[in-house]
């Protein structure tokens, strides 16, 4: 009896975990079949990629999605924890790769912007309180912006939107988001990464079209820190800061969309 409660027990664990993993495929599958009918359509418009910060810019949880189809012109591509650095030397993952790939050979959308969302990580956890001054170097920047290009000709896109990072928050009492060094010390990094953005992306010849999607300030406050009525948990902004990131994304690229207002830091034009 012991052993048929135990083959009993093992079976439904197989069973949930056969099922836990269907269902993990099927989050991916249906809105990838979703992504590549829009763009054989010709109706993609936006196709966000990047870190969880790419989910909450668009407000379209839950951030355990991979890929999430907000409507048939805009899709929101989840990579995961990832670094800017690692993307930098490392390039993009083969899966990734590959699915740029697919998309380009099956698609037909040539006119799409494609936003790339990475570095608050790098900020947060990296780059600030290092003592290592190699690892505070932005040299890696330039080849991020080679990578991201890289993958923009390989989808197809008519445009690169680099986006910088969000602005240190306080996180003042949350936990579960590793840190490194004082809030000053990050947002002292955030403003270094961020200049160095600023000079890649504006010295850049390299086609597709690359501009830069900066909402800083009009997402910090007068000392460079995430404004806290734009966060709710100190890291990501909440929906009022979304609301303000896809005004600035508008003015950068009003073609998206009908409304247009005015752009934090517009640097190229198209």
């Amino acid at each position: 009896m012991r052993f048929i409660r135990a083959d009993v027990a093992a079976c439904v664990k197989w069973t949930k975990t056969a099922l836990r993993r269907v269902r993990q495929f099927m989050a991916l599958v249906v809105p990838t079949i979703a992504l590549i009918r829009s763009c054989r359509n010709g109706k993609l418009v936006e196709l966000w990629v990047g870190d969880s910060h790419a989910v909450f810019f668009n407000q379209c949880g839950p951030v355990s999605s991979r890929l999430t189809r907000i409507d048939d012109h805009r899709f929101v591509w989840h990579f995961g924890p990832r670094l800017m650095w690692t993307f930098a030397d490392k390039g993009f993952p083969p899966d990734i790769l590959l699915i740029a790939r697919l998309i380009r050979r099956i698609g037909r959308s040539r006119h799409f912007s494609l936003i790339v969302i990475l570095g608050e990580i790098d900020v947060r956890v990296h780059l600030a309180g290092s003592q290592n001054q190699s690892r505070r170097s932005m040299a890696f920047v330039s080849e991020y912006v080679k990578q991201c290009q890289l993958i923009g000709r390989m989808l197809g896109a008519g445009r690169v939107l680099i986006a910088i990072p969000v602005p240190p928050g306080s996180l003042k009492g949350v936990s579960g988001y590793p840190r490194s060094g004082t809030l000053a010390e990050r947002i002292d990094m955030f403003k270094i990464l961020r200049e160095a953005l600023v000079v890649e992306v504006n010295a850049t010849e390299a086609q597709p079209t690359t501009l830069l999607l900066d909402c800083t300030n009009q997402l910090s406050d007068c000392n460079g820190s995430l404004l806290d009525h734009l966060t709710d948990d100190g890291c990501h902004v909440n929906d009022i800061g979304a609301e303000i990131v896809r005004a600035c994304f508008l003015a950068v690229s009003p073609s998206a969309t009908t409304s247009t207002v005015a752009a934090d830091h517009p640097t190229r034009t198209p």
